[in-house]
């Protein structure tokens, strides 16, 4: 996916189709996408960015493009993982919080279940490999002093077919990433360390302990994180919707359950192979290899680390991918090193 959009939404469009331009996309299961990503002069305030980067490049990807955000400009993320969103805000409006006064623009949290997968070459041919579904929530911040003006990203993102997008409550868009997280967390750390497409991890009778130990921890974590996001931002959801979101997270998050939704995932991508296997597969020639894996095993380890919770088995998971990284990373700089010295 390319690193940063920024959409422009005429409001004034006559129509509908004319106002979902921006977004929509193409409707065949199978599309091969092949662009560069590049940053285009703009001119003005940015209306609508959606930033669909790694989570580990987020900061420096939107850093170019706060000069041109307003406190009525919409940020869409859809990303893995967790904690982006309050990095951003620290990083670059943390008098949001310190002087309790809207400076942001209005954010967006979101995820997709489209099928897209990326080929080690050329660097940016992308092929989408089944269509899903959309998911997005606005993040809970201070009300603009100038008002709630019509929000047309939301519109278009709603308006689009192919996208089938939903907007929910961001406490259940919060239930939806711990659910998303979770599943990560036992697919893409294990593939990759064990080199092996999805399904081959049905295989073995102890990826399934080892998945179990995984989710009970997430459980853990995930339920902690949800306390923790009530209380301090208690004052932004309704008493009715707090009542739900315990309702749905404990219905959610359970052991049962997500050890089902983890091997069916397992059984529907099993010829894929994730992520985090591929960025350690084909990392990118003179860099260290980049995974995700702060803001999925990791998160769960740093939560737990900070609030008390053991969580062993996803700290172990994130240091034996770090150091794998670490392994590729110098066995790269090696080879490189050893054609250097040939040529010479």
């Amino acid at each position: 996916m390319l690193p940063v959009t920024h959409i422009h939404i005429d409001a004034r469009a006559p129509t509908q189709a004319q106002r979902q331009k921006a977004l929509r996309k193409n409707s065949n299961p199978v599309t091969n996408i092949s662009n560069s990503a590049s940053y285009e002069p703009i001119s003005g305030a940015i209306d609508n960015l959606v930033v669909a980067t790694r989570v580990t490049d987020t900061i420096a990807a939107i850093a170019k493009w706060v000069p041109y955000l307003t406190p009525n400009s919409n940020i869409l993320f859809l990303q893995n993982g967790m904690g982006m969103m309050d990095k951003v805000i620290s990083e670059f409006w943390p008098e949001e919080t310190i002087d309790k006064k809207r400076v942001m623009p209005h954010m967006y949290m979101g995820s997709l279940s489209h099928g897209i997968y990326k080929h080690p070459s050329p660097q940016w041919r992308l092929t989408q490999a089944g269509e899903g579904h959309m998911k997005f929530a606005k993040y809970p911040s201070l009300p603009s002093s100038t008002g709630t003006p019509i929000n047309e990203l939301s519109y278009s993102l709603l308006g689009s077919e192919p996208l089938q997008a939903t907007e929910i409550t961001y406490l259940s868009m919060l239930i939806h990433q711990y659910e998303r997280l979770i599943i990560n967390c036992c697919i893409n750390s294990t593939t990759a360390l064990l080199d092996c497409e999805n399904g081959e991890l049905l295989d073995s009778s102890q990826t399934e302990h080892l998945n179990s130990t995984i989710i009970k921890e997430c459980i853990a974590v995930t339920k902690n994180h949800f306390d923790t996001v009530l209380q301090e931002k208690s004052d932004f959801f309704p008493q009715l919707e707090k009542k739900s979101g315990l309702i749905k997270l404990e219905s959610t998050i359970n052991l049962g359950r997500l050890i089902h939704l983890v091997n069916l995932n397992l059984q529907r991508t099993a010829r894929n192979s994730s992520s985090m296997r591929n960025d350690l597969a084909y990392p990118v020639p003179g860099q260290h290899p980049d995974t995700e894996i702060a803001a999925l095993n990791g998160w769960v380890a740093y939560w737990g680390r900070t609030h008390g919770l053991r969580t062993p088995v996803n700290s172990l998971l994130q240091t034996l991918i770090l150091a794998k990284a670490d392994i590729i990373n110098k066995r790269e700089s090696d080879d490189i090193r050893i054609e250097v010295g040939e040529n010479i």
